[in-house]
């Protein structure tokens, strides 16, 4: 082998082992980008669970305050419901 063969055959070996470094480089951002993903995507969950829990106690909260409001007035109750019925029988209602 003449000289300039012996320095491609190097050339050829040193761009190799720069590639198998970048690979190697790359593949470990890669990595950190899928835990730094993983790690967003739970801490998103867990703000969108509280706050599904928080609107679940207050409709739950609410759902009883109507309950007692029943209880204690029925009679009312009963004649604001006609009249919200009928209020939207006369709107939305078959016209012909």
């Amino acid at each position: 082998m003449d000289a300039k063969e012996t320095k491609d055959v190097k050339d050829a070996e040193a761009l190799r082992m720069e590639v198998n470094q970048l690979r190697d480089d790359l593949s470990a951002v890669i990595h950190t980008l899928k835990e730094m993903g993983s790690e967003r995507g739970a801490a998103a969950f867990e703000r969108l669970r509280s706050s599904a829990d928080r609107a679940r106690s207050e409709s739950d909260r609410m759902a009883q305050a109507v309950a007692r409001e029943l209880e204690h007035r029925p009679f009312s109750s009963v004649l604001a419901a006609f009249g919200i019925g009928l209020l939207f029988g006369f709107l939305f209602g078959n016209r012909r």
